[in-house]
C-alpha cells in the first residue's frame, strides 16, 4: 500500500484522520495515568516492568502483584488480537474487526470512569491496560506507514529520519513518512493537553476518549 489511497476504498480507521483521533485518545489515557493516577503510564509495559522489579526488590510484594496483573491483562488483550481477528474478518470484513475492537476500548475506557479514586492508581487505569494491547496490535499502519497511536518515542525517531530522507531527495514517499508521523505526535500531543487542563475533573477526563473510541466504530461500519 502506498501512501496514494483512493478515495472511498479505504476505512476511516486505516486513514491519517481516523490515526489522528486513536492518538488524541492514546494522549487522553496516557495523560491520565501519569498525571492523576500516581505516574502510571498505563499504554506500555516498559515501565510497569521496571515499576514490578523496583517494588518487588523493595520488599512490596502486593504493588508488585498489581503489576504483575497488568501484564497478565495486556498479554491477554495481545492474545485476542491473534486469535479473534481471523474470525471477525471472515464474518464481516476489516471493518467487523475495527468496529468491535473500538468498542472494546470504549468499554475499557468507560468501565475506568467508574473506578473509584480510593484505589491505588494502577487499579485505575487496569483497562487501558488491557485497551493498549488491542490498540497496539490492531491498529499498525495509517496509509501504509507503521505507527504507533499509543506513544512517541518510535513515531519521533522515524519523523527525524523521514525528514532527513526528504532533505536527501526522498521525495513524496519521505514527505508522506514526515506528515503521517508528525501528525501522531501532534495528536497524541493534543490528548496529553487535554488531560493536563482537565486534570481537575478527574477520571471524568476519560469521557472525551471514550466518545472517540465510539465515533470511529460508528465511522469504521
Amino acid at each position: 500500500m502506498t501512501g496514494t489511497i483512493e478515495k472511498g476504498k479505504t476505512n476511516v480507521c486505516e486513514k491519517l484522520s481516523g490515526y489522528i483521533l486513536l492518538s488524541v485518545a492514546g494522549g487522553i489515557c496516557g495523560g491520565y495515568g501519569v498525571i492523576s493516577c500516581g505516574h502510571t503510564f498505563p499504554l506500555a509495559q516498559t515501565g510497569n516492568l521496571i515499576g514490578m522489579w523496583e517494588v518487588l526488590v523493595g520488599g512490596d510484594w502486593r504493588t508488585a502483584l498489581l503489576h504483575f496483573l497488568m501484564l497478565v491483562l495486556f498479554l491477554i488483550g495481545l492474545s485476542a488480537t491473534v486469535l479473534l481477528p481471523d474470525k471477525l474478518e471472515k464474518t464481516g470484513g476489516k471493518k467487523l474487526l475495527y468496529a468491535v475492537t473500538l468498542l472494546a476500548e470504549a468499554a475499557c475506557t468507560g468501565a475506568a470512569l467508574f473506578f473509584p479514586e480510593s484505589l491505588p492508581g494502577i487499579l485505575r487505569v487496569a483497562p487501558v491496560f488491557f485497551l493498549s494491547a488491542l490498540q497496539y496490535n490492531v491498529f499498525k499502519s495509517c496509509e501504509g506507514v507503521a505507527a504507533s497511536t499509543l506513544f512517541c518515542t518510535n513515531n519521533l525517531r522515524q519523523l527525524t529520519i523521514s525528514f532527513w530522507d526528504w532533505k536527501k531527495g526522498g521525495g513524496s514517499a519521505s514527505a508522506h513518512k514526515m506528515l503521517v508521523y508528525g501528525m501522531m505526535v501532534t495528536g497524541y500531543s493534543a490528548g496529553v493537553l487535554v488531560s493536563c487542563f482537565g486534570a481537575g475533573t478527574g477520571r471524568w477526563i476519560l469521557l472525551p476518549a471514550v466518545l472517540l473510541y465510539l465515533a470511529l466504530a460508528l465511522a469504521s461500519i
